[in-house]
């Protein structure tokens, strides 16, 4: 097997499972369409956040499963293995997305080393903690901007704030 490129030529996002949460994501969503332009990007999502999304030019192509019932992300991993992705970023903390992931076959799968899942992750980050060692309250809008700047690697995406005026969401009619 080939090393994946430094650079995700190809990027499936799996993106979080709600609908208020897919929307607090649209900013890294957008910084990852700027930060890299001609890569494919996918978006794995749950029924009904596809809705939230259409319209927008976040992703090349949206996959909309629900990895249901134990053999559920063997079936969503199906579906999305012929893309050959060779980076996967995940916004969510379940240990079945990190797995369909990883029967999928995608080399590469950044996402927070939690719940379980870290054997699933290639580049895992920390999530915060608390001193008591309790899951620290991080609004979800810098949860999400965080893993994706760790994945871009870029000093100049990790100066921008998710909050900054480039990060909205153009309203399409």
């Amino acid at each position: 097997m080939t090393k994946p490129p430094d650079r995700p030529l190809r990027l499936l996002v799996v993106c979080p499972s709600w609908v208020g949460d897919v929307v607090m994501a649209t900013p890294v969503f957008r910084l990852l369409r700027d930060e890299l332009p001609g890569s494919f990007i996918g978006g794995l999502v749950r029924p009904g956040c596809d809705q939230v999304l259409a319209g927008t030019n976040f992703f090349d192509e949206v996959h909309v499963e629900r990895a249901s019932g134990v053999l559920g992300p063997k079936f969503v991993a199906a579906k999305v293995r012929p893309r050959r992705y060779d980076t996967a970023l995940l916004l969510t903390n379940s240990f079945s997305t990190a797995l369909i992931t990883r029967i999928a076959g995608v080399p590469r799968r950044f996402g927070y080393d939690r719940d379980g899942r870290g054997f699933l992750l290639t580049n895992k980050i920390k999530a915060q903690k608390k001193s008591d060692g309790g899951w620290s309250i991080v609004p979800a809008v810098d949860y999400y901007w965080r893993i994706g700047t760790h994945m871009l690697n870029e000093s100049s995406s990790q100066s921008r704030s998710p909050n900054s005026a480039s990060m909205c969401v153009p309203i399409r009619q």
